[in-house]
């Protein structure tokens, strides 16, 4: 799977590590960029080659097969690479290790013939944690109780009422502490790198970048938004930098991974940001 080798970038300068650069070697770019590009070209050889075996070993129609990403681009693997050159956060703001969306919003595709209709997408925003209950459905099992998950069977087998999460809740730990809440679907509360810094809030409906914080001066952000965002995530921290504990009317807060299915979606990284 693609990803830097940030020790090798450190001694080389170059973590962007394959074993041959292809189509890419005679292209008039940095190494790291050819690297990048590599194992992108690799990776999609071998998903056609897992893809092929599964239909020869007559598995392709009893087989689930989901692809999804840990986080949005990163600027690792020497000081060469630049994720720009490829645009590879698209229309959103932020990189691995952001709480904006290029950081943490993902990509989830599946497939399985004659089960999920080829060609279908979603803007259901659902997060990792999900698949806890999503694979004990398709499974025929039970999960545990009192789980933050929801299926996602409906979404994917076009099939039922898709429950929604009232929230999504993102804490990072690497330099400061940095906290993200998702509403609705729609209102993303960002506070970065400390429990007493300002709340920036942004309207994923209308600014997929994340460009136009609408806290300052917002009535009705600064009353009723921000007392429902603290009644649900993350009312005031505790001494040692944690959120006081804590149930939402459905469910727990979130703080695992988030991802849309299929097409894009929030993955909250790990509450140590791993």
């Amino acid at each position: 799977m693609p990803h830097a080798n940030n020790e090798r970038a450190r001694t080389l300068g170059d973590g962007q590590e394959v074993p041959d650069y292809g189509p890419y070697t005679a292209r008039d770019w940095a190494d790291p960029l050819k690297g990048q590009a590599a194992m992108i070209t690799r990776m999609d050889r071998q998903v056609d080659g897992l893809l092929t075996q599964l239909k020869q070993l007559g598995l392709d129609d009893r087989t689930l097969v989901i692809f999804t990403s840990d986080n949005g681009p990163h600027k690792e693997g020497g000081p060469a690479y630049d994720p720009d050159f490829f645009n590879a956060n698209g229309p959103f703001s932020g990189i691995k290790r952001s709480l904006t969306d290029g950081g943490i919003r993902v990509p989830f595709l599946a497939r399985w013939p004659g089960r999920i209709r080829a060609g279908s997408t979603s803007a259901h925003v659902g997060y990792f944690g999900d698949m806890m209950t999503t694979l004990s459905e398709l499974a025929g099992g039970r999960p545990p109780a009192a789980l933050d998950s929801l299926s996602l069977v409906p979404t994917l087998l076009g099939r039922g009422v898709q429950a929604k999460h009232e929230h999504l809740y993102w804490e990072f730990h690497e330099g400061g502490f940095s906290q993200a809440v998702l509403l609705e679907g729609r209102w993303k509360g960002i506070r970065l790198k400390s429990p007493a810094a300002p709340i920036q809030l942004f309207d994923l409906a209308s600014d997929i970048g994340e460009t136009n914080d609408l806290a300052a001066g917002n009535q009705n952000w600064s009353g009723g938004l921000r007392r429902s965002c603290a009644r649900r995530t993350w009312t005031t921290s505790t001494g040692n930098g944690r959120l006081p504990a804590h149930r939402s009317r459905r469910h727990a807060r979130p703080t695992c991974s988030s991802t849309a299915v299929p097409l894009a979606a929030s993955r909250p990284q790990s509450r140590r940001g791993t």
